[in-house]
């Protein structure tokens, strides 16, 4: 018995080495090196997505890889510039039709507060007048502000998002010269990493190729039902290009620190204060909705498919964002994966072949 707890508490004490130095292996890796590596892992999983179609092309025409390869990533480019803009224009359409609007939108907003003030005057026995000349005097400081500290810093930050799509169109000019480069060895190096050794990095690289997918899906399913709920609700008030709206609420809910509210609650103040109070509570409303349908769902359909229970995927997200910031939505689910994947090669090895 003695024997029995030593060897058990040896295990677990293992267990919690190899536990502690794996979260913090993935932690260094997403902190520091996946910026810096990232475009190189991009660039092999396309030629690793494309290669049996690079090989039938050559073996069809006798061209060369990287010349096969170089021209499938032209036609996925144009295809992607061409959906691009498509989506520009439309917003471009859509947005300024929506942008010539807004001030009918506000034309009556001060009458819509006038008869506001009334009311709570009439119902409580405020002074109205008062309180109107007292909203729109915090208004207007409010607008005045914007413009002289708020509006400065925004255009200041031009350089910055400059450089930020410089650095975008750095990433994939790297991603696309690594994939010429990588195409021409990718057979020899195929075959090396087949080693016995590296059967841990293949197992776990598949996993979370998996996951990439799944998460891909799942944000499309849920970008789907959003933007078909906002087109069809918004249809129903009688909101002028309601469609357009729906979708682009649709694709905002995608974004972090983005999501619906800044497109449904901004809608829902216009509706108010033009006095259209049931069309704003509609809108509030299906703001909440949209947000309940994200959180049921995208730890569902993502936990379900990899194995991991939607808590964790939930907390996986919240803790990427404060590890990692905006690109945590990704890395934070990403990392969970492949601790839990590395985990179960080291611990379940003979499990996790079957499972694999």
């Amino acid at each position: 018995m003695e024997s029995m707890g030593i060897f058990m508490q040896q295990f677990f004490h293992q267990k919690t080495t190899q536990l502690f130095l794996t979260i913090l292996a993935t932690y260094l890796f997403m902190k520091y090196l996946s910026p810096f590596i990232t475009p190189f892992l991009a660039a092999f999983l396309i030629v690793w997505s494309m290669n049996p179609y690079i090989e039938r092309v050559h073996q069809n025409t006798r061209f060369k890889k990287s010349f096969v390869a170089g021209l499938l990533l032209t036609i996925w480019i144009i295809f992607f510039i061409w959906i691009l803009w498509i989506f520009s224009y439309v917003v471009m359409n859509g947005g300024g039709d929506l942008w010539s609007r807004i001030p009918a939108y506000f034309s009556n907003w001060e009458t819509a507060l006038s008869c506001c003030c009334d009311n709570l005057e009439r119902l409580f026995g405020f002074n109205g007048h008062k309180l109107q000349g007292f909203v729109i005097q915090q208004i207007t400081v409010f607008t005045d502000n914007f413009q002289t500290n708020i509006m400065p810093v925004v255009m200041g930050k031009s350089v910055t998002y400059m450089k930020g799509m410089i650095s975008c169109f750095a990433f994939l000019a790297v991603v696309f010269i690594a994939v010429m480069l990588l195409v021409k060895d990718y057979g020899e190096i195929a075959q090396k990493l087949e080693a016995p050794e590296f059967r841990g990095i293949r197992d776990v690289f598949r996993k979370v190729v998996a996951y990439l997918k799944t998460f891909l899906r799942a944000q499309l399913i849920i970008l789907l039902i959003i933007s078909v709920l906002c087109a069809v609700t918004l249809s129903l008030i009688g909101m002028s290009g309601a469609v357009f709206y729906g979708f682009l609420t649709g694709f905002m809910d995608m974004l972090p620190f983005i999501g619906t509210g800044i497109m449904l609650l901004p809608l829902g103040a216009i509706y108010f204060f033009t006095g259209e109070y049931w069309k704003a509570i509609v809108c509030v409303v299906l703001y909440g909705l949209c947000v309940l349908i994200r959180e049921m769902l995208e730890p569902r359909l993502i936990g379900d498919k990899v194995g991991i229970w939607p808590i964790g995927i939930l907390f996986s997200v919240f803790a990427g964002v404060h590890l990692f910031g905006v690109a945590g939505v990704i890395k934070g689910p990403l990392s969970l994966v492949i601790i839990c994947e590395i985990l179960k090669f080291l611990w379940y090895t003979e499990d996790y072949e079957k499972d694999g």
